[in-house]
């Protein structure tokens, strides 16, 4: 094949494409599909910058579940501790108890009876109980006087 037929074909096809590339450039349609894939580019950076923040949520509240859970279990083997404690304490006082009531027994057997029947009082009353076993002669507690240069206040009263 002779360069002059080569040339004659190769010349136009480069220049269609050269046209087709500048026709693509230059036309408002191409404008528009950069314009739309720039913006496409911005969202696909938005969305990844999203999914970022939202693994990070997650892992700051799996950390925080853990730190509860952790935390949670140390509160209840604080109580743990806290209950043999009591359990410890409390059969000491009683032994202590026993030790002096042996004791009483022992060495004043006179008053006993005394303080057995005080014992079998009700540790705790109702309101009405105690104001019925209060004496007459018992009267209401006053507030003492204010010492001097001191303003007296009365419950339920501002001292101005």
């Amino acid at each position: 094949m002779e360069p002059l037929y080569v040339a004659l074909v190769a010349f136009p096809l480069v220049g269609l494409a050269v046209g087709f590339l500048l026709g693509r450039r230059s036309s408002e349609g191409a404008e528009r599909a950069r314009t739309l894939e720039a913006e496409l580019d911005a969202q696909r950076a938005v969305l990844e910058q999203v999914q970022a923040e939202k693994h990070s949520a997650l892992e700051d509240l799996a950390r925080a579940r853990s730190e509860a859970e952790g935390y949670r279990e140390r509160v209840v083997q604080h109580f743990y501790g806290t209950s043999d404690q009591l359990r410890s304490l409390t059969l000491r006082y009683r032994e202590l108890f026993e030790h002096l009531a042996d004791g009483a027994r022992e060495l004043c057997p006179e008053t006993v009876g005394a303080l057995q029947a005080g014992l079998e009082a009700p540790a705790l009353g109702s309101g009405s109980a105690e104001a019925e076993a209060r004496p007459e002669s018992e009267a209401p507690v006053e507030p003492l006087p204010a010492p001097e240069g001191e303003v007296s206040k009365a419950p339920g009263q501002t001292p101005f």
